[in-house]
Formats: C-alpha cells, sequence, structure tokens
C-alpha cells in the first residue's frame, strides 16, 4: 500500500528547492540551516494564507481512485486540500488498499466558512460519515452558504442524510436510486450532473468529468 499522509498544500517541496536556488544564485550566504529554516517558513505560511482551501470528507473504505484522482487535481491546480473526518489526525484507509491519508480535522472543529469547495469520495466511506451529526451540521452550513459540494459515487448518501436533495437532479452510483429519490432528489445516468451548488457522477470511470466541473467551479490558483 502507498502511504499517503497528507499534509495539505502539494507545492511546499517546490519552494524548498527554490529558495535553496535563490541561496546560492543570489549570494545569500544562509548563516545556519535555522536561518534558512526560518526564511522557508515564512514563505510556506505566506503561500498558505493566499491558497483557497478545498476539503475532502473521508472515513475508512473509500474508493481509491475517487480520493486519490481528485485530491491529486486539486492540489497540482494549487489548492489547499483539507481532510476532514469523524477524528483528527487518524490514518484512513482506502477499501483496495492502495493508498491511505491522515485526517487534518476533525468533523467537530471544521468551518465551512474556510472552504472554497467540498468533495465527498465514494466507497464505504460516505456510510459512516453519514451517522455524524458534524459531518451532516458541516455540509449543511456549506450548502446554506452556495458552496459547491461534490459528490461520487455512494457520496450524495451524506446528501441525503443532510437533507439536501429535495427538488435537486442528481446521479450516483445505481444501487442508491432509492435513497436518492426517498429524499427528494431526481436520479440521472449520466457521468456528471451540476445542479446548482451540487456536483455528481456514478463512480470511477466518471472521475475525469467529475474534476473537471470541480475545477469549473473553484477555478485554478496561481502556484
Amino acid at each position: 500500500m502507498k502511504a499517503l499522509h497528507a499534509l495539505g498544500g502539494g507545492s511546499f517541496f517546490r519552494e524548498d528547492l527554490r529558495l535553496a536556488a535563490d541561496c546560492v544564485l543570489s549570494g545569500f550566504v544562509c548563516r545556519s540551516a535555522g536561518q534558512y529554516n526560518r526564511k522557508r517558513q515564512k514563505e510556506v505560511n505566506s503561500m498558505k494564507q493566499s491558497l483557497r482551501k478545498v476539503a475532502f470528507l473521508l472515513a475508512d473504505g473509500y474508493e481509491d481512485s475517487e480520493m486519490a484522482s481528485p485530491y491529486d487535481a486539486i492540489v497540482e491546480n494549487g489548492n489547499d486540500a483539507v481532510i476532514i473526518s469523524l477524528e483528527k489526525n487518524k490514518e484512513l484507509k482506502g477499501k483496495k488498499g492502495t493508498i491511505a491519508y491522515r485526517s487534518h480535522l476533525a468533523a467537530k472543529e471544521a468551518n465551512p466558512d474556510d472552504y472554497e469547495a467540498i468533495v465527498i469520495p465514494g466507497g464505504q466511506s460516505p456510510a459512516a460519515l453519514r451517522e455524524d451529526e458534524a459531518v451532516l451540521d458541516f455540509v449543511r452550513r456549506a450548502n446554506d452558504k452556495g458552496v459547491p459540494i461534490a459528490a461520487i459515487c455512494h457520496g450524495p448518501q451524506v446528501l441525503a442524510s443532510a437533507g439536501l436533495l429535495k427538488g435537486k437532479t442528481l446521479t450516483g452510483y445505481p444501487g442508491i436510486r432509492g435513497e436518492i429519490e426517498a429524499a427528494g432528489g431526481t436520479f440521472v445516468d449520466r457521468e456528471v450532473v451540476v445542479d446548482g451548488n451540487l456536483i455528481t457522477s456514478r463512480g470511477p470511470q466518471d472521475e475525469p468529468a467529475f474534476i473537471k466541473e470541480i475545477i469549473d467551479k473553484i477555478g485554478v490558483s496561481a502556484y
């Protein structure tokens, strides 16, 4: 298994290299590791403040690629990916065992005002998330503010439990069609559906279209 202990903000390693090059090319002498580290930390802090945050709602047993593909795309497009789960600092494994992430925050600690978008991967993860009232409250508050919420595969289960589907058209894993309709939504069989601030897709085969709609919603941050 490839373990990715996610720290958020994927471009900071490149900043280390750039700062080191600055020391050499400009003739600046880094008198100590501490001096270099202080300069690096100041620039990293400045960068993080300018990044747009995207929340990933995650629990154990998620569909591996439905987390990895959008997560990588969000980071590569210059955004700060923040993993929110039932507990802080918990290792979360995909159901296929190919990847793992570590949560940054528990849902009860997260403020939806801090995020430009929310992504909910599928698999078994949404079944656990939907049982947590803090997760549902986070999603409801974000929805009230019009924050884009992207859910793939079983991800719409969280939206159904949060009461956000009445009058909405969406898609998802075919097996949850009944749940979507019972929650007041209209289920359609398409690779991606956008209805207001909600973005939904059926499964791994639809990841490219799903990711494109997310990026289109939040735009691209400069590195």
